[in-house]
């Protein structure tokens, strides 16, 4: 059914969150040791505001970058056959080149089944691509020229919501460690949650590997963290799975959010909630970098903030995806000196948000996201732990589109070849075509005989992990040239 097309308005917004009555942003914390903060007020501009005041409104909004997406997908997906992973491939050296066609292969003999695992392996190969330009150390100027040619400056991260639909959907509630562990506690089903800390001292861009901690232990483990004055630890991954559970009386905090957005969505034949709902706690002072959610297929993100604040920078896909690069790689100072030349060239939104209030993640930017602390920005309400429910809006049409390219058997073809690249390949397979054919020789080996031994031998490498399907293949192929022969 063709759905008439809704006004949503747009405006800039200010931020809420504190006395002032004029844009205020906060600093947050890069490293503690020599205490280096990011100042948002000095690199970026507000972020821009929808208003939605119902279902029809925000499937509206849903619709009009629906639209955005479908036409501009060759420029922002996370696929290595994207046009525009394709043409940073052309811009790399040799060596870079060589590592990818080792990935490939790796792609090739996986396994991988499922569109999940597939997808999964072409995010891998394209963030390859992306960190194998970074190390080449282009300049600002260069990352910029790129976003501005694949239309990433004129594509928004993403829009703080307001109206009645947020009124009735958002919700406020103070929570305190104590009330974040009772939560959890009703929603992990296992007896660990998984906890990340960043590396706050040295540089709050490095994560240190994930914790699994206990369940019963994590209030104690939370209220030690407070006690120290430094906070930075987070948890992005407790969820609930709707998909195997029901609702429950137990868990209102999820089931409201998920039932609402599934019914301000279930007129859209071109999106589907997933029904993964996420529950993201953090401290004071923590810090998820620029990154673009690329977890699942391309979405939307609704955040409701619940308790405490969280302020969001978006930039641009290209320089956002840099701006991670130098933060974990280079330094705070680096990442200070790069923020300032975005900041020059009116490159960057800011939105601090509050309790009862609403983002839209769109899936063709990125964004950083820093719990600021009270400590070192007074104007913010007291708050001892930020608390998100958020919920991903799957986009049908793009997800179809990327399920189609991995029904072709080379899915994992991605790279274009150059002619001395197709040359050494040759190479080495005749060079291995005649060292096999010693091998046969020496061992006595017709040719069924050594495909057979070739193919386990593959899978005790790979303990059973990979695929045979080459060896099926080459093996039929052997023998239609025997029947041809006879």
């Amino acid at each position: 059914m063709q759905n008439k097309k809704r006004r949503v308005v747009l405006q800039p917004v200010e931020s809420k969150v504190g006395t002032t009555g004029k844009k205020h942003h906060p600093k947050v914390l890069l490293q503690r040791k020599n205490e280096k903060y990011l100042d948002l007020n000095k690199c970026c501009t507000s972020a821009e505001i929808r208003y939605v005041h119902s279902n029809y409104s925000f499937q509206g909004l849903l619709e009009e970058e629906i639209e955005r997406a479908i036409s501009t997908q060759e420029y922002w997906v996370r696929s290595p056959k994207a046009t525009w992973i394709q043409e940073i491939i052309q811009l790399l050296d040799k060596n870079s080149r060589k590592q990818l066609g080792k990935l490939q292969v790796d792609m090739e003999t996986c396994g991988a089944g499922n569109p999940e695992d597939k997808w999964n392996w072409y995010t891998k190969f394209a963030t390859k691509v992306l960190d194998l330009w970074f190390e080449s150390d282009p300049s600002v100027s260069k990352v910029v020229e790129l976003c501005e040619k694949f239309g990433h400056t004129e594509l928004a991260s993403g829009y703080v919501l307001n109206g009645f639909f947020v009124d009735n959907l958002a919700l406020k509630k103070e929570m305190s460690v104590s009330d974040v562990h009772a939560c959890v506690e009703k929603i992990v089903s296992e007896k660990c949650v998984s906890v990340y800390r960043v590396d706050d001292e040295n540089n709050t861009f490095v994560q240190h590997d994930e914790t699994q901690v206990q369940v019963d232990g994590l209030l104690e483990k939370l209220q030690q963290q407070l006690s120290t004055g430094r906070g930075s630890w987070g948890s992005l991954n407790t969820t609930w799975n709707y998909y195997e559970y029901p609702y429950s009386d137990e868990r209102e905090l999820m089931d409201d959010y998920m039932y609402a957005l599934e019914k301000g969505c279930e007129e859209l034949d071109t999106v589907h909630v997933n029904k993964i709902l996420y529950l993201i706690w953090k401290l004071a002072d923590y810090c998820t970098p620029y990154h673009q959610d690329v977890h699942v297929e391309p979405h939307f993100t609704c955040y409701n903030q619940v308790s405490g604040v969280s302020t969001f920078h978006f930039l641009p896909l290209l320089a956002g995806l840099y701006a991670n690069y130098v933060g974990r790689v280079k330094g705070p100072d680096s990442l200070q000196a790069l923020m300032d030349e975005f900041g020059q060239r009116k490159i960057g939104q800011c939105c601090t948000i509050g309790p009862k209030e609403m983002l839209l993640i769109l899936p063709f930017g990125s964004h950083g996201v820093f719990v600021p602390s009270t400590r070192t920005n007074q104007f913010l309400p007291s708050f001892e732990t930020s608390v998100i429910r958020a919920a991903e809006i799957l986009i049908n049409p793009v997800m179809e589109s990327i399920h189609e390219s991995f029904k072709n058997p080379k899915w994992y073809d991605v790279l274009q070849w150059t002619d001395e690249e197709l040359s050494e390949q040759s190479d080495l397979l005749l060079t291995f075509k005649q060292e096999q054919q010693q091998v046969c020789k020496n061992m006595g080996l017709d040719t069924k005989k050594w495909l057979w031994l070739t193919q386990r031998l593959f899978e005790e490498t790979l303990g059973g992990g990979g695929s045979s399907a080459p060896f099926r293949a080459l093996a039929k192929d052997e023998q239609n040239k025997q029947q041809h022969k006879v």
